[in-house]
């Protein structure tokens, strides 16, 4: 069991509000009526912020606190032998850290892709929200089961899709949940600051895989990358590629 070496900062701006958050449609809080929100907002220790490339959490470590990710984006893997797996990629909304016992340590770790900002929720406050406000607790289960559906689907692509199947994959799931986060207004400026690597360590293939695919892609005018950011022109073209059926 690892002494947790967090490299959250306390945001120095006023914090945002929970009646006015931006997210709380897609978060834990959705459930709770307006009314109630000044009272569960105190339940809220700070709003962090966290630089790209750092840590928020690392497997092995005890965590005492659980998350809502306010902006931006966040990473979670596992490693064995020094080789990574990413497990998903968290947005605006996602809710982050959640163990059920805080003396159980994390299975996974979680680096910021970019700057965050996140809202904390110390453990024992949780279970004592949850008591009082029962529909938290049913709301919490309903995102991890999304979470768990969301896990299975990426062991089916990861087993049973080909390299470029794989990664249409997780390019579309990622479209559809930026627009659902609101962070996209069309299909001209959805990008996803993602490197080839972290796609990689995603899809279970190599460097080398994901370079001939994107280049695949590119050329089929479904997409374009630059600058660490991979931009979705064509999300039907890409869907037929990945075998999802139309929304």
């Amino acid at each position: 069991m690892n002494k947790r070496n967090s490299q959250l900062l306390v945001r120095q701006e006023r914090y945002t509000d929970c009646y006015v958050c931006p997210v709380r449609n897609l978060a834990l809080f959705e459930v709770v009526k307006e009314d109630l929100l000044e009272w569960t907002q105190k339940f809220r220790t700070h709003q962090y912020t966290l630089d790209a490339r750092r840590h928020l959490y690392r497997e092995g470590e005890v965590i005492d606190e659980s998350y809502t990710l306010f902006q931006g984006w966040v990473m979670l893997y596992k490693t064995l032998d020094n080789k990574r797996q990413v497990l998903c990629f968290a947005l605006p909304g996602d809710f982050l850290g959640s163990r059920g016992n805080s003396s159980i340590p994390a299975d996974h770790s979680a680096v910021a892709i970019t700057d965050c900002i996140l809202c904390g929720f110390p453990g024992e406050s949780l279970i004592q929200l949850f008591k009082q406000c029962p529909e938290i607790g049913v709301k919490l289960m309903n995102l991890q089961q999304r979470d768990q559906s969301r896990c299975f689907s990426h062991i089916m692509s990861v087993g049973q899709k080909s390299a470029i199947e794989s990664v249409a994959f997780l390019l579309v799931e990622l479209y559809d949940r930026c627009h659902e986060c609101g962070l996209s207004a069309d299909s001209a400026d959805c990008f996803f600051p993602l490197s080839q690597e972290e796609i990689a360590d995603y899809a279970g293939i190599t460097l080398v895989h994901v370079s001939r695919v994107m280049k695949d892609l590119r050329n089929q005018g479904v997409l374009d990358n630059r600058h660490r950011r991979t931009y979705i022109l064509d999300i039907d073209a890409l869907r037929r590629i990945a075998n999802i059926a139309q929304p």
